[in-house]
C-alpha cells in the first residue's frame, strides 16, 4: 500500500507493528463491542467480514466468545486476503492464530467452530467493479444474514492499485465507491472503514475523483469523508482520528469511521467520537502508549474484570 513508503522497514514487519499499536487495539476492541451491542439488540444470523492481514486478534475474539454469548445463533466469519502468499501462509498456521484447521479450496479455505463458519478467502475487496462486495451481499441475502463489516484498508482513501499475488498481479480498487455501494444496499448492517489520511503527496485529480477536492489536513480530510456519506440513510456510530506509532516514530494519522444502516439513529449502540491526534490527548483519555490493551467505557471495564 502507498503509505508503507514512508517507513523504511519490510512490509510484513510494518504491518505487524501497526496492528499491535495501542491506538489500533483501542479501535479494534471498541468496534468489536459495538458489534456485540448490535447483536444483543437484534440477534439474527450475521456475517462478519474483516481484513485481518497476519494479525487475527478481532477474529479470535469472535471465535472464542460469541458462541457463548449467542449460543443459539449462527454466524459466518468471512476474512479476506488480497495477497495469495499471505493467504497460503495463514492457512498453514491457522491452528496457532485462530485455533481452527482450514480445509483449503481453490480460493477459499473453510473451518467450523461451534456455531461459527469461518471462511478465509483469497480476493480483493474494494475492487473498482465492486464484485466482491456484491458477492458478499448476495450471500447475506441468500442465507438471511445481517452484515457487519470492517474495511480496514489502512491505505489512502483514493482509487489505487494493489498487489494480489506478491509481486505478480495488480487490481484496481475504489474503496470510497465500495463504501457508498454497501451503505446503499446492506440493510440493518454495521459498516466500518479505515484509511491513512495524511494526503500531502496525492495528486489533485486523485483527490477530486474521491470527492476530497483540495481539502488538506487529517481532520479536514476526515470531516470531508463523513460529509460525502451524509446522504445515506445510516447513523454515524463511529468517528475516530488517531496516530498509529507502531511502525514509525513520527506515526501515521489514521481515520476510522462507521455506520449503522437503515436508520438515522442507533440509540442501542454507544456512539464513539474521538479526536486523538496527539499523544497528550491519548494521555488525557487514560490511554498510555506502552500498554498492550486499551479501551474506554463500561464494556472495557467489564471485559477486563
Amino acid at each position: 500500500m502507498v503509505f508503507f513508503s514512508q517507513c523504511k522497514k519490510p512490509r510484513v514487519e510494518i504491518t505487524m507493528k501497526l496492528e499491535k499499536d495501542p491506538t489500533k487495539n483501542l479501535v479494534r476492541n471498541t468496534i468489536t463491542d459495538q458489534m456485540e451491542q448490535e447483536q444483543f439488540y437484534r440477534n439474527v444470523p450475521t456475517r462478519i467480514v474483516t481484513l485481518p492481514s497476519d494479525w487475527f486478534t478481532q477474529e479470535r475474539t469472535v471465535i472464542e466468545t460469541w458462541p457463548y454469548k449467542f449460543p443459539k445463533q449462527k454466524f459466518t466469519l468471512h476474512c479476506l486476503a488480497a495477497d495469495y502468499f499471505q493467504w497460503e501462509r495463514n492457512i498453514k498456521r491457522s491452528e496457532d492464530i485462530l485455533g481452527v484447521k482450514f480445509i483449503k479450496g481453490a480460493r477459499q479455505a473453510i473451518a467450523h467452530h461451534k456455531n461459527i463458519k469461518i471462511i478465509y478467502e483469497w480476493g480483493v475487496i474494494g475492487d473498482v467493479n465492486k464484485q466482491t462486495v456484491r458477492n458478499i451481499l448476495q450471500e447475506c441475502n441468500k442465507l438471511g444474514e445481517r452484515l457487519m463489516i470492517w474495511l480496514d484498508y489502512c491505505g489512502m482513501p483514493i482509487k489505487s492499485r494493489i498487489a494480489t499475488t506478491g509481486q505478480c498481479g495488480w487490481r484496481n480498487t475504489d474503496p470510497i465507491g465500495n463504501l457508498h455501494f454497501i451503505l446503499e444496499n446492506a440493510k440493518h448492517a454495521l459498516v466500518y472503514q479505515t484509511h491513512y489520511v495524511t494526503l500531502r503527496n496525492v495528486l489533485p485529480n486523485k483527490r477530486r475523483e474521491s470527492g476530497l477536492g483540495s481539502v488538506k489536513g487529517p481532520r479536514k480530510v476526515a470531516q470531508k469523508l463523513i460529509e460525502n456519506f451524509n446522504h445515506h440513510k445510516a447513523a454515524l456510530v463511529y468517528d475516530d482520528l488517531y496516530i498509529n506509532r507502531g511502525a514509525c516514530k513520527k506515526g501515521m494519522e489514521m481515520f476510522t469511521w462507521g455506520y449503522r444502516t437503515s436508520q438515522t439513529k442507533a440509540a442501542h449502540i454507544t456512539k464513539v467520537m474521538r479526536n486523538y491526534t496527539y499523544e497528550k490527548d491519548l494521555k488525557k483519555a487514560g490511554i498510555y502508549l506502552k500498554s498492550n490493551y486499551n479501551m474506554l467505557g463500561p464494556l472495557a471495564e467489564a471485559r477486563a474484570a
